[in-house]
């Protein structure tokens, strides 16, 4: 997905494949499992968000600093919620 092609405001899902957690069109347990995963990093502090009502939006900008910030630290670190990681 090319960053420039992306809204200024995101929503989860939108976020999620952006960030290349689960590709468009997989299944709806794929897409729970990245929504998951987005919403770890922001509770984690790791990925900042804004409140659109009751909902969690993503700036473009944050999510392209987000992938710079992970991929040079060396690797993208482990992203899944749960107690494994």
């Amino acid at each position: 997905m090319d960053p420039a092609n992306l809204p200024l405001l995101l929503t989860r899902d939108e976020a999620a494949i952006a960030l290349r957690l689960v590709e468009p069109g997989d299944d709806a347990e794929a897409m729970r499992s990245a929504a998951r995963s987005v919403d770890h990093l922001v509770q984690t502090r790791r990925l900042r968000a804004v409140r659109v009502g009751k909902h969690n939006r993503f700036y473009r900008e944050e999510l392209i600093a987000f992938a710079r910030r992970e991929t040079e630290a060396g690797e993208l670190r482990n992203v899944k919620g749960g107690g494994d990681g």
